[in-house]
């Protein structure tokens, strides 16, 4: 059977959660961790396509194997050692017959192997599931992908739920902040929506949805494209889940436009890898490393999305909001302009005393008559 991630809502306490069980990826991983939080995915697709498969700890690896309808076996497992060699995300696939000792690769990322620029759980199901077709395993029973915990985060962003991670686990809440019990039943009603038509398995108490039409429309951020993302923030934005829905716009997992430009620059890299050329490795290399440091900053951004959007108050319309920049002092802009500048080191701060300039010589003092 095929195991599909449930999202539960609920009322914990003061707090409405949600928690999601199912196949999902791991938080980011050191070397070989990410195995435990992966092998569920893992076996969860090989068994939705009819293939049993069962685990081997080794001394330096977890293995999987499944039997395929050729007679062969298939092999999954993570690099071998030296393990401190190989990046998160590495796999190895193999299709083996015990009688000869013969294999095939299906799928290789480690740091030499041909798929090495395709780090992740997706290739590598991707590139199973090519060679499962070749060999005639019968699709999926719903051709739909397996979804992961990943795949929820769009919707309950958008939805104003914040992104929790405890040593015990992760979960999604609402902002502290946000008390209202109505307001409470349209942020769940649009998440539990959006959650079932990307084709997540949801439950959720009755009296945490509501039948409010409200319910349907989301922030105006959302009729914003990018490119007027700043000005509905200045001159729209009343409230933070207006300044939050903007920063979603463009710090979403998977959706946003942040990880789309990662996404691209990855793909770009991949492009680039297939010519020829002096510096070819070099180029494909910044792209990849210009990848991972956006990457980075997106969850920044994401992690002061959360602390903005557990504030969840109005704009102060008080002279504290509007009130220029007093004399002599920089904006918070100017200041994370001026702390990147190159030139920053030669400019004395702004509130230091001035010196006053050296007095202009004055006119030559009159002779005393003898």
């Amino acid at each position: 059977m095929l195991e599909r991630t449930t999202i539960a809502f609920a009322r914990e306490g003061e707090l409405v959660t949600a928690r999601i069980d199912g196949p999902r990826l791991p938080l980011p991983p050191a070397p070989r961790s990410h195995v435990v939080g992966w092998v569920p995915q893992i076996t969860a697709a090989l068994r939705s396509r009819g293939l049993p498969s069962e685990l081997e700890d080794g001394i330096s690896a977890t293995y999987i194997y499944a039997p395929l309808p050729d007679g062969r076996k298939l092999v999954i497992t993570p690099p071998q050692e030296p393990s401190e060699e190989q990046p998160p995300g590495a796999w190895l696939a193999l299709a083996e017959r015990e009688s000869d000792a013969s294999c095939e690769i299906w799928w290789d990322s480690e740091t030499t192997g041909p798929d090495h620029a395709h780090l992740g759980i997706e290739p590598l199901l991707a590139a199973v599931d090519r060679h499962l077709d070749d060999l005639g395993v019968a699709p999926r029973p719903d051709p739909r992908p397996v979804l992961n915990e990943d795949g929820t985060h769009p919707s309950l962003y958008r939805a104003g739920f914040i992104a929790v991670e405890l040593p015990t686990g992760r979960f999604h809440r609402l902002p502290l902040a946000m008390t209202d019990p109505d307001e409470q039943r349209l942020a769940v009603t649009r998440a539990v929506d959006g959650l079932r038509f990307e084709g997540f398995e949801v439950t959720c108490p009755p009296e945490l949805l509501t039948e409010d039409p409200r319910a349907l429309h989301m922030s105006r951020a959302q009729d914003f494209g990018v490119d007027h993302l700043a000005a509905f923030v200045s001159d729209h934005a009343r409230h933070t889940r207006d300044v939050v829905a903007a920063l979603d716009k463009i710090a979403s997992p998977l959706d946003g436009t942040l990880a789309q430009a990662v996404a691209a620059l990855h793909a770009a890299a991949d492009w680039w890898q297939t010519l020829d050329g002096p510096d070819a490795e070099r180029h494909v290399y910044r792209l990849h490393l210009m990848a991972t440091e956006i990457d980075r900053s997106t969850v920044e951004v994401r992690a002061l999305r959360g602390e903005l959007a557990d504030r969840h108050t109005a704009k102060p319309l008080g002279p504290r909001a509007g009130a220029p920049t007093p004399p002599g002092r920089d904006s918070s802009r100017a200041q994370a302009a001026r702390a990147t500048s190159p030139s920053a080191r030669h400019t004395p701060p702004t509130d230091a005393p001035a010196v006053p300039p050296p007095a202009a010589p004055g006119p030559p003092a009159a002779r005393r008559p003898r």
